[in-house]
């Protein structure tokens, strides 16, 4: 559903579509399923005559309701000039249908941060882990019931994801010593691309697909645009200016994006005092949180 909208302008003697939830008998002698022909003018003309390449069968038999899927992006580290302030960098997509409820999971979560008495701060692991910003007046002990609280609601959301980790050093220019951004956009535009075609028939069940990003990083905004407009129609993908304060989706991918960053910093051994310090040991950090996380990654295609 997919790619171009058309609108098909039936003839006086036009019969209806065939519907999906059963086959249909043309003139007693001959039944179809939907997804082999659709009845147009009193004949039988295949579907591939009539879509445009890319188009699903389902979207001229799904009627008027439109489906949306949402996809809320975070990124971790730096690039450019201050590339050196971090060993990683890494993107993670959160996809959500918003035909999926989730303003239950967020008011019970809300009410389990006010049974606890915690302030319910916007999410932001990073001034969180540090204690910086909006957290800096609370003690370690309450932000990790904040973190642990946030976590134990996004187990049960029904969304799923997808993140794309580097280390910079793969990208270093051995001549002027110094972070390539161009390859580095060049190969995440590339994966972002491969991704979504090995997920094509997910994403074309949609009728609209809309981004949400802070366009914090102008090399994500590319890649994402670049990839996403490869694959997907462009009528079909809006973009939103969307930030940790107004939506608790752009929260998750915040979430989503540290645990994932952590997990690879215990796999290098690179983890920090600060990453021991909320998530104990590398069995620890598995067992309480990314063996939680990741069962929400999306499924290989």
């Amino acid at each position: 559903m997919l790619a171009l909208r058309m609108q098909l302008t039936p003839a006086p003697n036009a019969t209806r579509t065939i519907p999906a939830h059963k086959p249909a008998r043309h003139a007693g002698t001959i039944a179809f399923r939907h997804s082999d022909v659709i009845l147009v003018n009193t004949q039988i003309v295949s579907n591939a005559d009539l879509q445009p390449p890319g188009l699903s069968p389902a979207f001229f038999l799904s009627g008027s309701r439109m489906r949306e899927c949402s996809i809320f992006v975070d990124e971790t580290g730096e690039t450019g000039r201050d590339a050196r302030q971090s060993e990683y960098f890494g993107v993670s997509l959160v996809f959500h249908e918003q035909d999926d409820a989730v303003l239950p999971l967020f008011d019970a979560y809300q009410e389990t941060l006010a049974n606890k008495h915690l302030p319910d701060i916007p999410l932001h692991t990073e001034p969180l882990l540090n204690g910086n910003g909006p957290y800096r007046s609370l003690p370690p002990s309450e932000r990790q019931q904040l973190l642990r609280s946030f976590l134990l609601m996004v187990r049960k959301l029904p969304v799923s994801y997808v993140t794309f980790m580097y280390e910079k050093s793969d990208f270093r220019n051995r001549s002027t010593n110094s972070f390539d951004s161009p390859r580095l956009r060049s190969r995440l535009t590339r994966d972002i691309a491969t991704y979504l075609q090995n997920h094509l028939l997910y994403f074309q069940q949609f009728d609209k697909i809309k981004r949400y990003y802070d366009n914090g990083q102008k090399l994500v905004v590319c890649a994402l645009d670049d990839a996403i407009h490869d694959v997907i129609s462009t009528e079909a993908i809006e973009a939103r200016l969307a930030s940790q304060v107004d939506y608790r989706l752009a929260q998750v991918a915040d979430f989503i994006c540290t645990v994932e960053l952590t997990a690879r910093k215990y796999r290098t051994s690179h983890q920090t005092q600060t990453d021991i310090r909320f998530f104990g040991s590398e069995k620890e950090f598995r067992k309480n949180y990314y063996r939680i996380v990741s069962r929400l990654q999306m499924p290989e295609a």
